[in-house]
């Protein structure tokens, strides 16, 4: 198997972003620490209790720091106490689904992103964030809708094209997500999601462009280990092994203890440079951090195989068979060497 396949950060990108995502992405590119926001609550906290406040905006700023930090409880009666003293503001219903899909409460979540909706039809971020949910929830079809419902309010969100493009990934479609996702470049050339997707996509295809993607995104975030990997996979996929290898040490420097790096380098060895020695050296570094590691167990026998150590090849197959029974290509690797 020449291409090695790698995950996409979809479902990442989708469920720890749902909160924070679905304002236009320039808007979120000011990074604050944690330590400005707990002195952010700590301050309107202050200000709350100085003015006697009746300022629902005050709860309703807090309420978003609360659940930034995690802290739903009072995260929520922050927007009680918003919504005790007005009930027409949208943002306070926009919040509430926030915080019921952190709890897990779904239909609750749709709800307050209806009422949301309901208090200001002309409000596209709303029906981008339920765009984004029926997608974690894979309801395509409204997906969609609404993301087209959004761009009739503005035809130049290039968020709304981003989660078309998300909704043709789903659906095998890659055609149109590279459509989709190239126009939600070309609206918003700084688009980091956009661009690791689009990247994954032609790597995926073994297409040589895929790698001026993922360098793209590594301007936006230099150092990026996920724009890194990415790199260093279209790289890999298109053959060009070296740039693959020199990326992988790049990332290792940084991190040492991801198990998958040490694989790819291995099958590389294997595979491409049939640097056996090497191989092997990879995959014991492989199954040093993660010794249940059936893919690195049965190369490191493949790799003994291809020295003619059928001995100790045989182990290996063995091995990766005690971690998972029936493991085809062990009991393949075996009848090679038996028969």
């Amino acid at each position: 198997m020449k291409k090695v396949l790698f995950k996409t950060f979809l479902w990442g990108a989708l469920c720890t972003g749902f909160l924070f995502s679905c304002t236009h992405p320039k808007e979120n590119r000011l990074k604050t620490t944690n330590k400005d926001s707990v002195d952010s609550i700590q301050l309107l906290t202050q200000k709350i209790i100085a003015s006697d406040s009746t300022d629902y905006r005050l709860f309703l700023k807090r309420a978003k720091l609360y659940l930034a930090h995690n802290r739903v409880d009072p995260c929520l009666r922050d927007i009680e106490k918003a919504l005790s003293l007005n009930r027409k503001d949208p943002e306070i219903f926009y919040q509430l689904s926030d915080t019921y899909f952190v709890l897990g409460k779904i239909k609750e979540s749709e709800d307050a992103l209806k009422k949301s909706i309901a208090l200001n039809p002309k409000r596209e971020k709303s029906y981008l964030k339920f765009a984004r949910l029926k997608l974690i929830l894979k309801a395509y079809p409204s997906a969609t809708k609404l993301a087209n419902k959004a761009l009739s309010l503005n035809p130049d969100d290039a968020h709304a094209f981003f989660l078309k493009a998300m909704v043709n990934i789903e659906q095998g479609d890659t055609s149109h997500s590279i459509q989709n996702l190239r126009i939600a470049i070309n609206l918003d050339t700084n688009y980091y999601e956009a661009m690791m997707q689009l990247g994954t996509i032609l790597s995926l295809r073994n297409k040589q462009s895929a790698s001026n993607w993922f360098k793209k995104a590594l301007q936006e975030k230099s150092g990026n280990r996920a724009a890194l990997y990415g790199l260093a996979m279209a790289y890999q996929n298109s053959g060009s092994f070296d740039s693959a290898l020199r990326i992988y040490d790049t990332i290792l420097k940084k991190d040492s203890t991801e198990p998958q790096i040490y694989f790819n380098k291995g099958y590389i060895y294997l595979v491409e440079k049939l640097d056996y020695a090497h191989a092997k050296k990879e995959f014991e570094k492989a199954l040093t951090l993660d010794s249940t590691s059936v893919k690195s167990i049965y190369n490191l026998g493949r790799t003994y195989e291809a020295e003619k150590q059928m001995k100790k090849a045989k182990y290996y197959y063995h091995k990766a068979l005690k971690v998972v029974p029936n493991y085809p290509l062990a009991i393949a690797g075996l009848n090679r060497i038996e028969h």
